[in-house]
């Protein structure tokens, strides 16, 4: 009997350190530690047992009781957990605690039983029918943890059970037969330590048989069963690990689990959750964040016994959507302001074109030159201001796209300042306004600078002056602030009495599409791209502007920039004068075709050539200038770039076909688009290019280079 006592003990202890093992080799699920220390302890129990069957005095004895009692004490406590874990029971954390304080103080009172009579008044082992077992009379803390012992046996058994009948919960996601065999692996051990409670054994402590047996009964449910459940465990893993909050609730909206990322999220309510459910709602907010919301019913045979709740956090989509929204917006107004500007120059380069062409036909049926020269003089007026609008355009189209450069050279400030006064004249004039003009007495004559942009800013500054001021004055100040051998820094300065402008569109002036927004404003013609042009010509020179406004009293622009000193005072004239025709040869000899579909271009050119003696023939089109060249040839041809029916690219192309080996004549490109590289025009058979509107100085270069020298007399 004893041996067979041993063997299954023995049986037990093989039977659980494999059941161990197939627990430790699965994946981490949150009751995997849990069952592993229950089979620890029953181990550990176990082993206390065959060390007592083995030992042969009575304080081997004594320790083999007390190595049992290690496992013994917490393998109830552990089994509890193991249930509470599997079924994720929520369960006052308390009551936990409280069954392994009473189970960790009867281990105190077993491990010093020997120096008190709190847990065994006696403690003999003895041998009867070939049965060694410990003869014991117990002291009250030990029937009251017999009792507690059996409580919590039981305890884990009801709750096994109530997960059959609880479908409603997270057990329904489990197999019935699972929690009928957790069932019985904790009421095995119970039913043997009753079995030894009531006097059946005649003292023998049958507990550790009824653990042996249900390290049987757990080894089948593993491998048999599959307790562990590698489905279901995935599947839960699947949920526990989601990137997406996931949230169970009963059927009346008790929280009864929540995977790890939906507790990173803000505690959901009751009441959240009931609101969420029963109205539908898709998005909610919580704490400044924003998550989407997907409930799904969960139901047993058409029963509904709870919802799963899904919340992804979109707060970061509904921002990234809001800023798409807001760049299109921004877009569309931008689109809107385009499309304005468009309406604005189309009025606007109307109008002086209207004049042109107009006036152009009243000169032409006039007889009297007085009135002519009149004509003549309101249509150049109204040719500069087309040309005005037109660069007004190209300027910010090349500012856009960073192709602006600045070309300095020589100038005369006093020549500048002399210039813009005689330019806005007639407009301080036609608005009855005064005009002043404070230069500082230390000013020298010459300067290196961009005087064409210098002056372009200014006027760009006085034309908005005068435009939004309709009485008193306008004045102009130049002041010196710093001047070294190398550099002057000056401060230009231009102050109104004009309508101001508004705290709230100061900022934005210097927008592009942008227009300061007041009846007054609304009255004024232009591109709206004046202030716009001035500010981005500014900063490219190196210096700053800025604007002090009173709405209703004037603004005042300030500008600050540096220019180079001129050295030599004895210097040259200005490079930048108004060029002159003023050839610096004579060619009777030669030859020239121009080929331009534009009139009036072949007329300026043909005004040019006329300066050199130059003989000049011309062309309106591609297919007229190839019929020329059949029969005649040339020193030089001029061609247009941009033509109908035929390019000048396309002209060119042709003709080179046509050409003899031994004869190369010179092509120049004519062109008013920006040139980014002169590949195109080479390749096409083109050898130099001349930009429109046609300078002198540079067709001079030109016609010096390509002319042969033997036909340029000085």
């Amino acid at each position: 009997m004893s041996t067979a006592l041993l063997a299954s003990y023995v049986i037990g202890v093989i039977m659980g350190a494999i059941c161990l093992i197939m627990i430790l080799k699965q994946p981490e699920v949150r009751y995997k530690t849990a069952i592993a220390m229950a089979n620890v302890c029953c181990i550990i129990s176990l082993l206390g047992k065959i060390f007592g069957f083995l030992s042969t005095e009575v304080n081997e004895s004594i320790l083999a009781c007390k190595l049992a009692y290690i496992g013994k004490c917490y393998a109830t406590a552990f089994v509890v957990l193991t249930i509470v874990k599997f079924y994720n029971i929520k369960m006052k954390k308390w009551i936990l605690y409280a069954i392994f304080f009473v189970n960790s103080v009867a281990f105190v009172l077993i491990m010093t039983f020997e120096h008190h009579k709190l847990y065994y008044i006696s403690f003999e082992p003895v041998v009867e029918n070939g049965i060694e077992y410990n003869k014991i009379h117990g002291a009250p803390f030990y029937y009251f943890y017999m009792a507690f012992t059996v409580f919590t046996f039981l305890f884990s058994v009801v709750l096994c059970l109530s997960r059959l009948r609880k479908k409603n919960q997270e057990a329904s996601f489990y197999d019935p037969k699972l929690s009928i065999i957790l069932s019985c692996i904790g009421l095995i051990p119970f039913i043997g330590l009753m079995i030894y409670l009531l006097g059946w054994t005649n003292g023998l402590d049958t507990t550790q048989l009824g653990i042996m047996l249900a390290a049987i009964v757990e080894f089948i449910a593993i491998y048999h069963f599959d307790m562990l459940k590698v489905v279901n465990l995935a599947k839960e893993q699947v949920v526990e690990e989601s990137s997406e909050g996931v949230l169970i609730v009963d059927n009346h909206y008790h929280i009864i689990y929540k995977n790890t990322t939906c507790k990173q999220f803000p505690e959901f309510t009751k009441d959240t959750i009931t609101q969420i459910i029963n109205e539908n709602e898709d998005t909610l907010s919580v704490d400044g964040k924003n998550y989407k919301c997907y409930v799904t019913e969960l139901k047993i045979k058409n029963l509904l016994q709870g919802y799963m709740l899904e919340f992804s956090d979109v707060t970061d989509l509904i921002r990234n959507a809001n800023e798409i929204m807001s760049l299109k917006e921004a877009a569309d107004t931008v689109a809107k302001q385009k499309a304005d500007l468009l309406a604005i120059m189309s009025h606007e380069i109307r109008t002086p074109l209207n004049g042109v062409l107009g006036l152009a036909e009243i000169a032409a049926g006039e007889d009297s030159m007085v009135v002519k020269d009149r004509y003549i003089s309101m249509i150049a007026k109204s040719g500069r201001d087309l040309m005005t609008l037109i660069n007004e355009l190209l300027d910010y189209s090349k500012l856009e796209s960073k192709k602006m450069e600045l070309v300095e050279g020589i100038y005369s400030m006093q020549d500048l300042f002399e210039e813009l006064s005689i330019i806005e004249a007639s407009k301080i004039k036609e608005k009855n306004l005064e005009f002043h003009m404070e230069l500082p007495e230390k000013l020298e004559d010459k300067y290196i600078g961009d005087d064409l942009r210098l002056k372009q800013i200014l006027l760009n500054l006085v034309n908005n002056a005068i435009k939004y001021t309709n009485e008193g004055s306008v004045d102009v100040k130049v002041e010196i602030t710093a001047a070294d051998e190398e550099e002057t820094e000056f401060l230009f300065s231009v102050s109104d009495t004009g309508i101001g402008i508004k705290d709230e569109d100061k900022g934005k002036i210097f927008e592009s599409y942008h227009r300061a927004n007041s009846p007054e404003t609304r009255k004024e013609e232009g591109t709206g791209l004046g202030l716009v042009i001035t500010k981005e010509l500014v900063e490219l020179m190196g210096g700053t502007i800025t604007v002090e406004s009173a709405y209703g009293i004037g603004s005042v622009f300030r500008v600050k920039l540096r220019q180079k000193n001129v050295i030599k005072k004895d210097t040259a004239a200005s490079e930048n004068e108004i060029p002159k025709i003023k050839a610096s040869f004579k060619a009777p000899e030669a030859k020239v075709l121009v080929v331009d579909d534009n009139e009036v271009n072949l007329i300026v050119v043909e005004g040019i050539l006329k300066a050199y003696d130059i003989e000049c023939e011309r062309a309106l089109s591609g297919k007229e200038a190839l019929e020329i060249l059949e029969d005649t040839s040339f020193d030089l041809i001029f061609m247009d770039q941009m033509m109908p029916e035929m390019s000048g690219r396309e002209t060119v192309r042709t003709y080179r076909a046509t050409e003899d080996d031994s004869s190369h004549t010179p092509v120049i490109a004519m062109t008013a688009e920006e040139i980014e590289s002169e590949e195109k025009y080479t390749e096409s058979g083109f050898d130099a290019i001349l930009k429109k509107p046609v300078q002198t100085k540079s067709m001079d270069a030109l016609l010096k280079q390509w002319i042969p020298e033997s036909k340029q007399q000085n």
